[in-house]
């Protein structure tokens, strides 16, 4: 099963003066740990760049992750979120929020690709005056959990030059969070062909657990990337096992 080629994740809570005494700390334990290779210091943010195409933003209502790298393991990173909760001693969260891009190969021409993902999303919609072409699937989304979240995820057939711009969020209807940095990406990084998928899921915090949260949140974070992989995997094997007719 691959990794999504992009995250994001988002904490909120309730504004918190404590930031203002803090933002500066913020950067040196960054420093101190290592992962600290730019920041940039404002009056309602403090960002930072981090090794691994990563990013951090923290303000007076939350803090944001970006990740530009297809990186599964990111427990060095949450260990500075755990930590800058500890400092910053938000006292009332509200939600976390996740956002993936998942860029899979296909084994096949776009036209036949397009059909096949046709298929199994509109089966017979086509009609002897109306043939149906190339596509993008917008729809909702709902994780029961532990702990439970709603969002949205768009699936695409894309071609190879396209992946960039998709990536980017500079074109298409996904949901997703977009990126505090940038990345270039390299000609032949990507297939021919593939499968593109862009989610985001948000997940609320629970009646009575608005100041113990964050235990939640890193859960959901580690649970929606997987759910997320599986889903877009899933639609990926079905299209290859198919014979195109649904």
């Amino acid at each position: 099963m691959q990794g999504p080629v992009t995250q994001s994740f988002r904490l909120r809570w309730r504004p918190n003066l404590r930031y203002y005494d803090h933002r500066i700390s913020i950067l040196r334990d960054l420093e101190t740990s290592g992962l600290l290779e730019g920041f940039r210091v404002g009056e309602e943010s403090v960002d930072a760049q981090l090794p691994d195409w990563r990013w951090m933003s923290v303000t007076p209502s939350g803090l944001t992750v970006n990740i530009l790298a297809e990186l599964d393991d990111q427990s060095d990173l949450w260990s500075r979120v755990a930590a800058m909760c500890d400092v910053l001693a938000p006292l009332h969260f509200s939600h976390a929020r996740a956002s993936y891009q998942h860029v899979l190969e296909l084994p096949f021409a776009f036209e036949d690709a397009v059909a096949r993902g046709q298929a199994h999303l509109f089966r017979d919609l086509s009609t002897p005056d109306i043939a149906l072409d190339d596509f993008a699937l917008l729809t909702d989304l709902k994780a029961p959990g532990p702990p439970p979240a709603e969002g949205a995820i768009e699936f695409g057939i894309v071609r190879s030059d396209e992946v960039p711009q998709r990536l980017g969020r500079l074109v298409g209807r996904g949901p997703g969070m977009l990126h505090m940095g940038q990345r270039e990406r390299l000609p032949g990084e990507f297939k021919d062909v593939s499968l593109y998928a862009d989610s985001d899921l948000t997940c609320l915090a629970a009646e009575g657990r608005e100041e113990t949260f964050l235990e939640d949140a890193a859960r959901f974070w580690a649970t929606s990337r997987g759910e997320m992989s599986r889903l877009v995997d899933g639609f990926r094997s079905k299209m290859v096992e198919s014979d195109g007719g649904g």
